[in-house]
C-alpha cells in the first residue's frame, strides 16, 4: 500500500471533495419524501492540510481531508463550517464526517 499522496493524488482527492459538495448544493432542493429541504449554494471551499490516510470501518482504504466551507441557504445569511471529507481509494466515495 502506497503510504503518500503525490500531487496529481492530492488534487484527485480534493476535487472529488469539491464536487461532491457542489452535487448536494445542486441537489439540496430536491424533495424526498417529508423532508423539507434546504437548498443552499456553496460560496467558497478552503482545504486544511493534506490528506491524511484512515481506515474506513468498512476495512476500505481512504483519505480524510479537512475542509472549510461557506455554504449560502436560500432563505438565511452564509454558515461557516468544518468537515471531514473522506475518499475512498476503490472508487473515490465520498463521504462526509463531522470535524473533531
Amino acid at each position: 500500500m502506497q503510504q503518500g499522496l503525490d500531487a496529481a493524488g492530492i488534487q484527485r482527492i480534493k476535487d472529488s471533495c469539491t464536487a461532491r459538495l457542489q452535487s448536494d448544493a445542486a441537489h439540496s432542493s430536491i424533495v424526498t419524501g417529508t423532508v423539507v429541504p434546504r437548498p443552499f449554494t456553496v460560496v467558497s471551499i478552503a482545504f486544511s492540510g493534506n490528506p491524511v490516510q484512515s481506515t474506513a470501518a468498512s476495512g476500505l482504504a481512504s483519505y480524510d481531508i479537512l475542509m472549510k466551507v461557506t455554504l449560502k441557504l436560500v432563505d438565511g445569511p452564509a454558515q461557516d463550517s468544518v468537515r471531514v471529507c473522506r475518499v475512498y481509494d476503490s472508487d473515490s466515495h465520498v463521504d462526509w464526517l463531522p470535524a473533531g
